[in-house]
């Protein structure tokens, strides 16, 4: 009797010392992997921006090099503008998903067009898509139906995905953008014919900095914010977003936004 005080406190002590040991093995894991998690965007971030910086600096000492002619000066500027603007998306996907995660994001929705939407995000990708000798179709409904949205965060959804289908393509990019009216809600779907995903990539594709089939290998460029900022802008907008994708056989998106009443 005299010795159970003691062997329950010893018990005590044991179950204290056990669940301490359990918890600091859980956060080193946890603080490893946020760790490696924030070295592999670095290392993204650095290669995504030191790319188009380079290459607008080639572009510059072309035309400062020698006298162009009007048609070779244009496809410099192009290249440059070209190079700008993916920068400034680079940029803007990661401040709006700080604002996103800090829950401060503000929408400023209005009546549009929801093929305006669309013809927006694909002018944005037309003069890379040449470049590359990909093409993108679309075929857009009559009359067109009114959805309410932030067109610039809606853009960038639409604009993601279809930088998602160039990166991923595996080849020459072949986009097909197809919009169905169901009723009180409007599908717009992007399907490409690229590499495709497993069932285990699907599950995880839009997990923050998630990148299928590259970690931070730079074969494949990308931050892993496009997809986890798509699904949080689509849910502020009342809509859905959904994958289908099949290894090696290309990747379906579809958006899913309730139309405006009209009246």
């Amino acid at each position: 009797k005299t010795l159970l005080p003691f062997a329950l406190a010893l018990l005590v002590f044991s179950i204290i010392i056990s669940a301490t040991f359990i918890i600091s093995i859980r956060t080193i894991l946890k603080q490893k992997k946020i760790s490696t998690i924030k070295n592999d965007f670095i290392n993204n971030m650095t290669h995504e921006f030191k790319t188009p910086i380079a290459t607008i600096s080639l572009a510059a000492d072309a035309l400062k090099a020698q006298p162009a002619t009007q048609e070779q000066a244009s496809h410099f500027a192009d290249i440059i503008k070209q190079e700008s603007q993916s920068m400034n998306q680079k940029v803007e996907t990661i401040l709006q998903m700080a604002l996103v995660e800090q829950q401060e994001i503000k929408l400023d929705k209005e009546k549009v067009g929801a093929s305006q939407v669309v013809k927006n995000a694909m002018q944005h990708h037309k003069l890379r898509l040449e470049n590359l000798g990909g093409e993108i179709t679309a075929s857009f409904i009559e009359p067109d139906s009114t959805v309410c949205v932030d067109i610039h965060h809606m853009g960038n959804v639409v604009s993601n995905i279809i930088d998602n289908a160039i990166k991923y393509a595996g080849g020459v990019p072949v986009i097909t953008i197809k919009m169905v009216k169901l009723k009180d809600i409007i599908v717009i779907s992007i399907a490409d014919k690229g590499i495709g995903m497993s069932r285990d990539e699907q599950k995880r594709v839009f997990d923050k900095f998630y990148r299928a089939e590259s970690g931070n290998i730079h074969n494949t460029k990308g931050f892993g914010l496009g997809l986890s900022y798509a699904s949080e802008i689509m849910k502020l907008h009342n809509g859905q977003i959904h994958i289908e994708s099949e290894k090696g056989k290309g990747t379906t998106v579809a958006l899913t936004l309730p139309i405006e009443n009209e009246n």
